[in-house]
């Protein structure tokens, strides 16, 4: 349930039915009409005390983030800057996390980037079409939050085809994560992030690139 903060999501049911139930018990042990639900004795209302005590608690340790003024410089310049590659390159897109960029592109999703590396560890149907499109340069633009995979066939293929330009600290619910944005080694441009963003250029190819594996960072 942890995996990737998935396991918010998860709970986000459970808060509202605690809140929806609690409230009906409470309202008829209060009116002592003989219906279904807890009596007034301490001893009936203890459960739902305990359970309204825990559903505070767990809400108390999320808290919601709302977008400030970085958060969207760094947004707008992201999301402009794939897409107008995108735009003058063709090809389809290839992301890792950002799934808002298949939607802005138009285009289907074709990976998902929770799941994708234990597919290709699998081995399961589909997954080499991915392999074999970037091995033929057949992406416009790679994006990866975190990497497809570690395979080293993989790692090739995307170090032979692409090159890394950079990257933007995007918030998420769970944190700020690097989105490293990677074009084919045939395209000239560049990756010129205003003051106001959460981004960075890449590291020169003579040093470790983050999105071989060295740390990252926000």
């Amino acid at each position: 349930m942890q995996k990737h903060g998935a396991s918010w999501n998860y709970f986000l049911p459970l808060f509202a039915a605690m809140i929806v139930t609690t409230g009906r018990w409470f309202a008829r042990a209060g009116a002592g009409d003989g219906r279904v639900g807890p009596s007034r004795s301490p001893a009936r209302l203890a459960p739902l005390v305990a359970v309204s005590i825990l559903a505070l608690v767990l809400v108390s340790t999320r808290i919601f983030p709302l977008a400030d003024a970085r958060d969207e410089a760094t947004a707008r310049f992201f999301y402009g800057f794939v897409l107008g590659v995108h735009q003058r390159a063709g090809g389809p897109l290839l992301f890792a996390r950002r799934d808002l960029l298949y939607f802005l592109a138009g285009q289907q999703e074709e990976v998902e980037g929770s799941s994708f590396p234990y597919l290709v560890e699998g081995r399961a149907p589909g997954v080499e079409d991915v392999l074999g499109g970037l091995r033929e340069t057949r992406y416009s633009v790679v994006v990866e939050t975190w990497p497809f995979t570690e395979r080293p066939e993989w790692r090739e293929a995307i170090r032979d085809g692409y090159r890394h330009v950079g990257g933007c600290g995007l918030r998420w619910y769970f944190g700020i994560l690097m989105a490293n944005i990677l074009v084919r080694r045939d395209q000239s441009v560049v990756f010129s992030p205003p003051d106001e963003a959460r981004c960075s250029l890449a590291y020169p190819e003579t040093q470790p690139s983050p999105v071989d594996g060295a740390s990252r960072s926000d």
